[in-house]
Parts: structure tokens; C-alpha cells; sequence
């Protein structure tokens, strides 16, 4: 009995491992730079407003705001119109014809593919006592992951920048 139900407990998971896509997932690790308590307030809050966001400002730091920039709508949308290859050797195109094939290219179908990355595809955390912040992105295909990862990473980095260069 304990050899049947081991083999039978092996071949169910090899078989549900063959059967269930394969999923991918690449992270990055942030370590924002907070000037101090609390940073400054009203700087923040402009770099959070330049996103979207609004927040009560106590005592924020950049890596308080970093998950939520990072899943903006203003953030993904930007990453919808990236250029990425789904698989190796496949032609470019935007994450929204990636995410979406067959969907048009209205704002309904843009919000959809938002509320898709937030929901299952990017995920962002503050770690409460390092401050580091890591971005989890998970799709299909492995060098698909990365690319998006990295390029997430790039639209948060330069929109700071922009925005401290127009304070």
C-alpha cells in the first residue's frame, strides 16, 4: 500500500507538472534613497501626484511610495507601449498585443490589461524593516520576465528623475 500510494502520489505530480503552464518570475531589489526622516513632504507628495497618487503625508519616504508608482496606472500604462519579443526569436511588440492579441487598442482594453499586470503579473513590496523594495514580475517566458522587470524599473527610476529635475 505505501508503494502504490508513493508511485501514485509521483506520477500525480509529474503529470500536474506537465499539464500546468510554466510560469516565470524575476525580481528586482530597490534600495530607494530617503534623505533622512521622512524625506521632504512636499517633494514627495509632488512625486506622487506626478504619478497619480495621492497620499496623508506623515512621514513618508521613498520607499513608502515606490510599491504604489510602481503599479500606478500612469506606470503600467507606459509599460503597456514597451517594446518586448513574447518568445525568442519573436518580432517586438507592445506588452498591451503581448498581454492582449486579440483585444483593440481602446482604453477599455488598456484598463483590462492594467488591472492585469496589478492583479497577477507585477507584484511590489516594501520590506517594513530593510526598505528595500522588490518588484516580482511573473509571465510565461523567462527573458519575458526580465525584460519587463527591467523595463519597469527604468520608467520608475526616470520619472524620478525627471521629477527631481523639475524641482
Amino acid at each position: 500500500r505505501i508503494a502504490a500510494f508513493t508511485t501514485a502520489a509521483v506520477v500525480a505530480s509529474v503529470a500536474l507538472a506537465l499539464v500546468l503552464p510554466r510560469e516565470w518570475t524575476a525580481q528586482v531589489v530597490l534600495l530607494p534613497t530617503d534623505d533622512g526622516e521622512g524625506a521632504f513632504p512636499s517633494q514627495l507628495s509632488g512625486l506622487a501626484s506626478s504619478f497619480g497618487l495621492s497620499f496623508p503625508f506623515g512621514h513618508a519616504s521613498q520607499s513608502d511610495l515606490y510599491p504604489a508608482i510602481l503599479t500606478s496606472d500612469r506606470l503600467l500604462g507606459q509599460l503597456l507601449d514597451a517594446k518586448f519579443r513574447a518568445k525568442e526569436g519573436a518580432p517586438e511588440a507592445s506588452l498591451l498585443a503581448i498581454l492582449a492579441p486579440k483585444e483593440t487598442e481602446s482604453h477599455a482594453a488598456r484598463m483590462k490589461a492594467i488591472r492585469r499586470l496589478r492583479k497577477s503579473i507585477v507584484h511590489a513590496q516594501k520590506d517594513s524593516e530593510t526598505g528595500l523594495v522588490s518588484v516580482d514580475v511573473s509571465t510565461k517566458g523567462a527573458s519575458l520576465s526580465a525584460d519587463v522587470a527591467n523595463a519597469l524599473t527604468t520608467l520608475l527610476v526616470s520619472g524620478v528623475s525627471e521629477h527631481v529635475a523639475e524641482l
